[in-house]
C-alpha cells in the first residue's frame, strides 16, 4: 500500500509497505499503535517508543507530545489500513515541512 515513512532525524518519504503486521512492526522497531489522524489517515508508531527510551522524532501539537521512533503514515477505511490518498500525503507533507 502506498504510504509515508518518517524515520527520526529524517525527511518524511513516499514508501511502498505490503499489508503485513511483521512489515509495519519492522518499520516502527516494535509493536504497532495507530493514531487517527483524520477519517482517512492514521499514524503507525511504536507503542513502547517513549519507554523503550527510541529518540524522539517529532512534536505533535494534537496529543500534547513527542513522538517516539519511526512512524508509518497509512490511509485507512473502516477497521483496515489501505493506501494513503494524495490529498492525505499531501496535508501529512505539508505538516512535517514546518517540523
Amino acid at each position: 500500500m502506498r504510504a509515508l515513512f518518517k524515520d527520526v532525524g529524517q525527511p518524511i518519504r513516499s514508501i511502498f509497505v505490503p499489508q503485513n503486521l511483521k512489515v509495519m512492526q519492522m518499520l516502527v522497531g516494535g509493536y504497532i499503535e495507530p493514531v487517527r489522524l483524520t477519517d482517512e489517515s492514521v499514524m503507525i508508531c511504536n507503542e513502547e517508543g517513549k519507554i523503550n527510551d527510541m529518540k524522539k522524532n517529532f512534536y505533535l501539537d494534537d496529543i500534547d507530545d513527542w513522538i517516539f521512533g519511526p512512524v508509518l503514515f497509512v490511509g485507512v477505511k473502516g477497521d483496515e489500513f489501505c493506501d494513503l490518498s494524495d490529498t492525505e500525503a499531501e496535508r501529512i507533507r505539508k505538516i512535517f515541512e514546518e517540523v
